[in-house]
C-alpha cells in the first residue's frame, strides 16, 4: 500500500509540473517547441526558449511557471519557487493554485534535503510548505493532489517532531552525564591533591627526626622523659661535682702585691 502511494505521490508531482502549454493559447511556436523538449527531459535546451520569450514577454505568467517548472525539474528549487511565486501574479486562480501547489512541493523537497543535516529547519520548510497547499486547497476546492500532499506533510512533520523530541532527550541525558563525570574528576583531583598534601607532611615530619645534630652525626631524636633512678644519679653526680670543687677552692685567697 505504501508503495502504491509512493507512486502515486511521485506522478502527481510529474503531472503538475508539465509546462503550462494549455494556458497559452495563442501561443508562439517557439513556445510550443519549448514544451516538447520539456516532455523529452531536455529541459536546459527548453529553458533557453522560455527564456527568450519572457524577454519579449516580462510579464507573462505562464511563462514564469513553465520555467519554474523546468528548474524544478533540475532540482533548483530555490530559483523555481522563485519563478513560481511570479507566476501568482496571475488572474486565473488556477494557474494561481497550480503555481501555490508547485510552490509547496519545493519547499517539501529542500525539507527532505536537509532531514539528515539539519532537522529543525526541515520542519520548518515542510511546515511552509503546509501553508501553499492550503492556499492550493482554497482557490481551487477540488484540488484532491493538494489535501494529499497537505496530508502527507502532516505525517512527516509529526514523525520528525518525535525524532527532534528524542535527540533533544538523548542530549540532555548526555549533558548530565559528562556534568557528572566532570564532577567526579573534580573529586578525585581533589582527593589526589589532599593525598599528595599528606604525603609531603609525613615526608617532612620524617626529614626533621632524621635531621643531625649540629656538630655530631649523631641523628636527632626527640628527648624522652627521665626517669625517677636517671633522676637520681644525674643529682648524684652534681652534688659529688660541687663538693669536689668546694675541696679544691677552700683557704685560698688571692696574693696581696702592695700592703698599703
Amino acid at each position: 500500500m505504501k508503495i502504491k502511494l509512493r507512486i502515486l505521490f511521485l506522478f502527481l508531482f510529474s503531472f503538475f509540473f508539465l509546462p503550462l502549454f494549455c494556458f497559452s493559447t495563442p501561443v508562439p511556436n517557439a513556445l510550443k517547441e519549448a514544451n516538447k523538449l520539456y516532455k523529452n527531459g531536455k529541459y536546459d535546451e527548453a529553458l533557453k526558449i522560455y527564456n527568450e520569450a519572457l524577454n519579449k514577454l516580462p510579464d507573462s505568467p505562464i511563462i514564469d511557471f513553465d520555467i519554474g517548472a523546468s528548474l524544478y525539474k533540475k532540482k533548483n528549487y530555490k530559483e523555481a519557487i522563485n519563478y513560481f511565486t511570479k507566476a501568482l501574479t496571475t488572474r486565473n486562480p488556477i494557474l494561481e493554485s497550480k503555481a501555490n501547489y508547485n510552490i509547496g512541493n519545493c519547499k517539501y523537497k529542500e525539507g527532505r534535503l536537509k532531514e539528515n543535516t539539519e532537522l529543525q529547519n526541515s520542519i520548518k520548510l515542510y511546515r511552509e510548505s503546509l501553508n501553499y497547499y492550503k492556499r492550493a486547497i482554497e482557490l481551487n476546492p477540488k484540488d484532491y493532489d493538494a489535501k494529499y500532499n497537505h496530508e502527507l506533510v502532516e505525517k512527516r512533520i509529526k514523525a520528525l517532531l518525535d525524532k527532534l523530541k528524542k535527540q533533544k532527550g538523548k542530549k540532555k541525558k548526555e549533558k548530565g552525564k559528562r556534568k557528572s563525570q566532570k564532577k567526579n574528576q573534580i573529586a578525585q583531583q581533589k582527593k589526589k591533591k589532599e593525598t599528595q598534601a599528606k604525603e609531603k607532611k609525613e615526608k617532612v615530619k620524617k626529614e626533621r627526626k632524621n635531621i643531625e645534630i649540629k656538630g655530631t652525626k649523631k641523628p636527632y631524636k626527640e628527648p624522652k622523659e627521665m626517669s625517677r633512678e636517671e633522676a637520681r644519679l644525674l643529682l648524684r653526680g652534681y652534688k659529688e661535682k660541687r663538693n669536689q670543687i668546694t675541696r679544691n677552692t677552700r683557704g685560698y685567697y688571692p696574693e696581696v702585691l702592695k700592703d698599703w
